[in-house]
């Protein structure tokens, strides 16, 4: 009997030893994904945010300022994704920016004509980039009835992975929040 117990001792161990590593993995991958998850979801929040606060902010001279803030502080609490672009756009009744048909994307921001891009600097702020500079004024946004323009938030950004166990892309990922901007005081039909 007593050596029937020592093989079934160390098949437990052989046994443990096979099935050990397989947890590690799985419990790393589901770590690593649920801080991709929560990151996503402060990146998601901070564009609707932005695209909420902008389309309040409508025409306001400083309203591109605005929705940036409010971006910045909706990302404060993110740690392993670093923010690349702030797009604030002028969105068609699809949610993308309008100029999307003329070439205007991730990569090529110079053929946008109405999508702001906006970039962080050194040091704190936000530097608009794009040979047209940021086309899309709060000046030229329609908050007047029936036609109210869709003002669009892009966020691109870029994920770290804090393992890199396994061998994933981090980024560019985007997120994209579509509001209508609110109608002028005094606008009627």
């Amino acid at each position: 009997m007593r050596r029937f117990l020592k093989r079934e001792a160390g098949a437990s161990t052989i046994e443990a030893a096979f099935v050990l590593p397989i947890l590690l993995v799985l419990a790393l991958g589901v770590a690593e994904f649920g801080f991709a998850f929560i990151d996503w979801l402060s990146v998601s929040n901070a564009a609707r945010t932005g695209a909420r606060i902008g389309s309040a902010a409508g025409t306001t001279a400083a309203a591109d300022a605005i929705v940036l803030s409010a971006v910045e502080e909706a990302l404060a609490d993110t740690t392993s994704s670093t923010v690349q672009a702030v797009w604030i756009y002028k969105a068609d009744s699809n949610g993308d920016p309008a100029d999307a048909t003329l070439g205007c994307a991730i990569g090529s921001e110079g053929q946008c004509s109405t999508s702001n891009v906006y970039v962080p600097k050194a040091g704190g702020g936000w530097l608009c980039m794009g040979i047209n500079g940021c086309p899309w004024t709060p000046a030229l946004r329609d908050d007047r009835l029936p036609d109210l323009d869709q003002l669009g938030v892009r966020i691109v950004f870029d994920h770290s992975w804090l393992t890199n166990f396994m061998p994933l892309p981090g980024g560019p990922w985007s997120d994209d929040s579509v509001f209508q901007l609110e109608p002028a005081q005094g606008a009627g039909l």
